[in-house]
C-alpha cells in the first residue's frame, strides 16, 4: 500500500535539484530492504518555477523509517 507525503525545503529549487538532493539521502531505488519511494512529477504551470516543497509516494511500511530520519 502506498501514501503520498509533502516534503518541505529549505530553498526555493528547481524540482529536480530537489530531487537529486533526496537520491543522494535516500537512495533512489536501491537494494532489496531499502526505502521504496518515488518523485511524484507535476505537470502543471507551476512546475517551470523554483519551489520549496515536492510530493512523494512512499510505501506506508516504509513510512516509518522517513520519519526517523535526521533533516
Amino acid at each position: 500500500m502506498e501514501g503520498e507525503f509533502i516534503v518541505r525545503f529549505r530553498e526555493y529549487r528547481m524540482a529536480a535539484e530537489h530531487r537529486a538532493a533526496l537520491e543522494a539521502g535516500l537512495g533512489a531505488g536501491g537494494p532489496p530492504g531499502a526505502l521504496r519511494w518515488q518523485w511524484v512529477e507535476r505537470h502543471n504551470s507551476a512546475a517551470a518555477h523554483p519551489t520549496d516543497f515536492g510530493l512523494l509516494r512512499v510505501d506506508l511500511a516504509d513510512a516509518q523509517a522517513l520519519k526517523v530520519r535526521p533533516p
